[in-house]
């Protein structure tokens, strides 16, 4: 970045989340529960994390963004799967890399 001034600055990226974890079994029409680990930014200027979700192989939009470790989503009933990936993300807004977790297919109640 070039400030005002024309002073040149350097922002790294943060980490990629730790872990993610995503229930083995989710059910359709109920919620479920994400949550992921920290991430840490070598600027000290970390601002939250960004959650993506992805339904029957489509596209990745996002579900959640904030300080937030955790996030409760609602699967609706008719999904066949549905997957996870999380970002940190500073201030500047620099992203880090994605952590993902593989597809979950959904079990309909009945």
């Amino acid at each position: 970045m070039v400030s005002n001034s024309g002073e040149v600055t350097t922002n790294q990226p943060p980490t990629v989340p730790s872990s993610i974890t995503v229930p083995s079994t989710v059910y359709g029409g109920k919620p479920v529960s994400i949550s992921w680990g920290g991430s840490t930014d070598p600027d000290g200027n970390l601002e939250g994390y960004s959650l993506e979700r992805q339904v029957d192989s489509g596209a990745w939009a996002e579900v959640y963004s904030g300080p937030e470790l955790s996030f409760t989503d609602t699967i609706t009933k008719g999904w066949e799967t549905v997957a996870y990936r999380v970002r940190a993300h500073d201030s500047h807004p620099c992203l880090g890399g994605l952590h993902r977790r593989d597809e979950k297919r959904t079990q309909l109640c009945f």
